[in-house]
């Protein structure tokens, strides 16, 4: 089941999932501290949408119970909140320290984010070419830009060392582009850049899916993408 979910979407499966949970909590207060996507929704205005909510969270039966009922309430994924990335690259346990308060729903739900260079550092250690991770960077340094808060390199670093001890784990290729970003005068025109180059790198291994089927994984993906790239360069 495919999910599109929004900001004013998001706030109200928070509030449904908070009303269900309440009966059960006891007083206790839980915790979701949202990433990726769902982190660009709330704090930004350059993304829309999210397909599903990456939060990092401790779960329980009365929270996935309350989950389970959102999902068949409003009919969309029993995932669209999930914390699968934590077996990702970009999962951090020092996530909890670097983050923000959003909203409490409810009094029981609190909801924190990670945002501006934490969620940069986390952009860059998934480093996802195929997917918004570069297009995502550009409009949070745009936004930081706009707001005269102006995120730069340093701010970064010190969050990439704090999230993770160092950048051993981030491609090469992602830091030489984070610098083309920070050097860049005209990000509006980036990030639409960005996004095209995305679009056409996912399509690009949708097709190649398509006629390999099962050959792609996530071992492999980064350089099969490469190679499409530069025989599409040709």
């Amino acid at each position: 089941m495919f999910t599109k979910i929004d900001k004013v979407k998001l706030d109200n499966y928070f509030n449904e999932l908070a009303k269900i949970y309440k009966k059960k909590s006891h007083g206790y207060i839980f915790e979701f501290i949202l990433v990726g996507g769902a982190s660009i929704l709330v704090n930004y205005s350059f993304r829309d949408v999210t397909n599903d909510i990456d939060a990092y969270y401790l779960p329980s039966s009365d929270i996935k119970d309350a989950i389970k009922n959102v999902s068949e309430q409003f009919n969309i994924s029993p995932n669209w909140v999930n914390d699968d990335f934590k077996t990702t690259k970009s999962y951090s346990d020092k996530l909890s320290e670097f983050s923000s308060f959003y909203k409490t729903y409810k009094n029981v739900v609190t909801v924190r984010t990670i945002k501006d260079e934490y969620l940069i550092a986390m952009k860059l250690m998934s480093g996802r070419k195929y997917k918004n991770d570069i297009s995502d960077i550009v409009g949070i340094i745009n936004v930081s830009r706009k707001s005269n808060k102006g995120i730069t390199f340093e701010m970064i670093d010190n969050a990439v060392k704090n999230l993770y001890n160092n950048w051993d784990n981030i491609d090469k290729d992602l830091i030489d582009i984070l610098h083309k970003i920070l050097e860049s005068e005209n990000l509006d025109e980036l990030y639409n850049e960005t996004i095209d180059e995305e679009n056409k790198s996912r399509q690009e291994l949708i097709d190649f899916d398509n006629k390999y089927q099962n050959a792609l994984n996530e071992a492999n993906i980064n350089d099969i993408l490469s190679m499409l790239n530069k025989k599409s360069d040709l």
